[in-house]
C-alpha cells in the first residue's frame, strides 16, 4: 500500500510538470508564430515559467530527474522506478494539456509543422534527433541540478532561464516538450512516438552523463556530491 501510494504520488506530481511544460510550449508557439528573432527569444525566456514551477513545487519532471540518476541518494531500482512513473506522468499530463490547449489554444498549424520537422529529422538524420536530444539532457542538467546545488539564488534562477532559452534557440529536442507538441497536433501514430522514445533516450544519455561525469570529478577531488 505505501509503495502504490508513493507511486500514486509520483505520477500526479509528474502529471503537473507536463502540463506546466506544455504551458510552456504554448507560450513559445504564440510568441513564435510569426518566425521573428524576437519572439523566438520572448518565446524561449518566457518558457522557463514552467520549469520554475516545477522547480518551486518539487513536481517530478523526467529531464530533471534523470540528470540525477548516478548521483547519491535512493537505490538504482528505486530511482528507474521513480523514473519511469515520472516518464508516464509526464506523458499524460503533456497529452492531456495537448487534447485541450491543442485545440483551443495553440496555432494547430504552426504546431502540426514543428512535428513535422521532428519527423522529418527521424527520416532523414536520426543520429541527429538523437544528438539534439542529448544536448537538451546536458542543459537541463544544468538547470535542474544547478537550482538544487548552486548556493547563490540569482545563480539558480540565472541557470534556469538561460539553460532552457539555450536549448530552445539551439534547436535541441526535449521529450516532454515533444509530447505536448504532439499531442496539440493531432499526429499521434507509430512514428511520431517512435521520435519521442529517441528524444527520451538522448536526453537520458545528456543528464545521466553530466551527473555521472560531475561525481566522478567530485571523487576524483576526495569529496562527495552532498
Amino acid at each position: 500500500m505505501k509503495h502504490l501510494k508513493l507511486s500514486l504520488s509520483v505520477f500526479i506530481s509528474a502529471m503537473l510538470a507536463g502540463i506546466m511544460i506544455s504551458i510552456g510550449g504554448c507560450v513559445y508557439l504564440k510568441l513564435s508564430a510569426d518566425g521573428s528573432t524576437l519572439g523566438r527569444i520572448g518565446g524561449a525566456l518566457l518558457f522557463a515559467v514552467g520549469l520554475f514551477t516545477i522547480l518551486a513545487f518539487g513536481f517530478h519532471l523526467y529531464t530533471g530527474k534523470v540528470g540525477a540518476l548516478f548521483l547519491p541518494g535512493m537505490t538504482y531500482p528505486a530511482k528507474l522506478s521513480e523514473l519511469l512513473m515520472t516518464l508516464i506522468g509526464n506523458f499524460a499530463g503533456t497529452f492531456l494539456a495537448g487534447a485541450v490547449f491543442g485545440r483551443f489554444m495553440t496555432n494547430t498549424t504552426k504546431v502540426a509543422s514543428v512535428v513535422e520537422a521532428k519527423l522529418d529529422m527521424l527520416s532523414n538524420n536520426p543520429w541527429r534527433l538523437l544528438a539534439v536530444a542529448a544536448g537538451c539532457g546536458i542543459l537541463m542538467f544544468a538547470a535542474v541540478c544547478g537550482f538544487r546545488f548552486a548556493k547563490n539564488e540569482v545563480v539558480k534562477a540565472v541557470l534556469v532561464l538561460f539553460s532552457v532559452a539555450g536549448f530552445i534557440l539551439a534547436g535541441f529536442e526535449h521529450s516532454v516538450a515533444d509530447m505536448f507538441y504532439v499531442a496539440a497536433s493531432g499526429i499521434v501514430n507509430g512514428k511520431s512516438l517512435g521520435m519521442l522514445g529517441v528524444v527520451v533516450i538522448g536526453n537520458s544519455i545528456g543528464g545521466a552523463l553530466m551527473g555521472l561525469l560531475w561525481r566522478m570529478t567530485k571523487k576524483i577531488q576526495g569529496k562527495e556530491v552532498e
